[in-house]
């Protein structure tokens, strides 16, 4: 289960999905009084960072929420991957599953032959 909702993820991990997501959310909020998605403003660094970079400009919204939109996708997936890929979460449900169709007492002595 949690392999195919990993996969399913992915596979709107891309540019056309992104677009069509976009797209979807400009139409909901038309209409309603929502504005048009629009970048921070440019903050001034401090004078001490001044020989610094500003970092992470982007031309457009579209591009700064495509990069929130792939850091989302790849934090899930991750979160999804390491909750369910520990040793023990595979003999925890098989415990839990052995508990709910046989019955306590029946587990114990299941348990106890494995």
């Amino acid at each position: 289960m949690q392999k195919k909702t990993v996969i399913t993820i992915q596979s709107i991990r891309t540019d056309e999905c992104f677009q069509l997501f976009w797209d979807k959310v400009l139409k909901m909020t038309e209409g309603k009084g929502i504005n048009d998605p629009v970048l921070p403003r440019k903050r001034k660094h401090p004078k001490r960072y001044e020989d610094c970079e500003a970092a992470n400009e982007y031309e457009t919204p579209f591009l700064m929420y495509r990069r929130i939109y792939y850091e989302a996708l790849d934090w899930l997936t991750t979160s999804i991957s390491t909750r369910f890929d520990q040793p023990g979460y595979r003999l925890s449900c098989i415990w839990l599953f052995t508990k709910f169709v046989i019955g306590s007492s029946e587990q114990k002595r299941i348990m106890l032959l494995v």
